[in-house]
């Protein structure tokens, strides 16, 4: 082949790449944002979502250090615009909304797999985080937020102490559950997080706050925890949690202009339980979205100061897991209520029934009194004992939220914004003598759970 025709070939290929770079961005919306299109140099598709719930996708265009784009909520199809600028791995980006007005700010980095950073609106009062991923091409349907969430059940040692615990993923890394060594029987609370690289960092305190201890560690293939226990003395144990019981996660999300909720709840294989909890669920979803609807529509048009103002949640928290029992509590916070909410999670799996305090106490026990009353004996180890104002409001409550726990029956009083929610859990030995015939009941007694 002689020069004037290697020549030609060379050229014909670069025109044809320069025509086929050109074509394929003349079809992308976002290259309308620049004055000069033709002079964008690049364009990338990414899809991830807010605090690992809310599913979006972004489209991002850079010129030299300058990025325009916009940002996309898969549900709702709510679109934002995106302006700013990149300096080696760090992104600096404002939101706007349709009608030109800033709605947000985002702060983030480049990653190996995408970009990770924080949000916050205009008023800089509310924030979330954003993990988004770099894909070939637009995403236009949503994914299944429930799908990297899970509640499972876990035995292992400590020492020479047998443990066992209720560990539950919820959005955005955060972890709840509860742990108890099995020859102390008291009941722990668990509240973590999981890092960029899938490190858990895991908090135990006991039934007054107080610190207990911490568990740090990973999962491995095969879900096992392979963690070091340390002390609240420092004296750290090796130890390993091995899963017993694996269950998925329920789950719903939608985000707009100025409205976002998410619920979250575990899903056995048993259909009744399934059913109850996802109409309870979706009951109260119901009437959030009824106010926000409401509210929303007292404007045509939003504006800057709603951005994410109306916001929900709905969780649970595991207390009790076997083949006949799911116990614990279900929890319904929003924006616009003072304190969050509960209502009892206690369902006999075998019967496939709710199962109400009419089904576990005698008629003519009070257990609302006495558990106040036992509550009160306790109250001398409490750090607001001295607190005129706590007892005052302490005496007030009814402690109607009450559910199995290994030990005994959990009974809480409602959220209060400075003491937070107090509870005591009552031996079923200490209330034997009150408990109806009840199956479930007696195999607590017997200690087979």
């Amino acid at each position: 082949m002689n020069l004037k025709n290697i020549v030609f070939i060379a050229c014909f290929l670069a025109n044809s790449l320069t025509l086929f770079a050109q074509t394929f961005w003349t079809g992308e919306p976002v290259l309308g944002l620049f004055e000069k299109p033709e002079k964008v140099e690049w364009v990338k598709y990414y899809k991830g979502r807010f605090d690992d719930m809310n599913d979006v996708v972004i489209t991002l265009a850079g010129e030299g250090k300058n990025i325009k784009g916009e940002m996309q909520y898969l549900r709702s199809k709510t679109t934002f615009y995106l302006v700013g600028e990149v300096k080696k791995n760090k992104l600096i980006l404002q939101e706007y909304d349709p009608e030109g007005l800033i709605t947000g700010y985002f702060k983030g980095e480049y990653t190996e797999w995408g970009i990770r950073g924080e949000w916050q609106n205009v008023d800089n009062n509310l924030g979330s985080k954003l993990r988004v991923e770099e894909v070939k091409n637009r995403v236009e349907v949503p994914s299944y937020c429930g799908d990297n969430k899970w509640v499972r059940t876990y035995t292992g040692n400590i020492g020479k102490d047998k443990a066992k615990m209720i560990l539950q993923k919820n959005g955005a890394g955060k972890i709840i559950g509860s742990f108890i060594f099995l020859n102390k029987t008291n009941t722990r609370k668990i509240k973590g997080y999981s890092d960029t690289f899938d490190n858990y960092y895991l908090t135990i305190k006991d039934e007054m706050n107080r610190p207990q201890g911490k568990l740090e560690g990973i999962f491995d293939d095969k879900n096992k925890f392979n963690a070091n226990y340390i002390k609240t003395n420092g004296k750290e144990f090796t130890c390993t949690f091995h899963p017993n019981a694996d269950l998925s996660v329920g789950c719903q999300e939608y985000a707009d202009y100025a409205t976002s909720y998410d619920v979250l709840y575990p899903k056995t294989r048993n259909e009744a339980f399934n059913q109850w909890i996802e109409e309870t669920m979706v009951k109260w979803n119901g009437k959030c979205k009824k106010y926000m609807n409401e509210l929303v529509s007292m404007r045509q048009t939003p504006v800057p100061s709603m951005r994410q103002m109306l916001r929900a949640h709905a969780w649970t928290d595991i207390d009790v897991y076997n083949e006949d029992l799911i116990s614990g509590q279900m929890y319904f916070s929003s924006s616009w209520t003072k304190n969050p909410t509960s209502q009892n999670l206690n369902f006999n799996l075998k019967s496939g029934k709710e199962i109400l305090s009419k089904d576990i106490f005698k008629s003519d026990f009070d257990y609302v009194v006495y558990a106040k009353k036992y509550m009160k004996n306790r109250m001398l180890q409490h750090a607001y004992a001295e607190d005129v104002k706590f007892v005052e409001w302490m005496n007030t409550q009814q402690f109607e939220a009450f559910n199995f726990r290994s030990e005994g029956i959990y009974f809480a009083t409602d959220f209060h914004p400075l003491y937070g929610r107090q509870s005591v859990t009552i031996p079923y030995k200490k209330l034997k003598d009150f408990f109806v015939k009840n199956d479930i009941i007696q195999n607590f007694l017997k200690g087979k759970y």
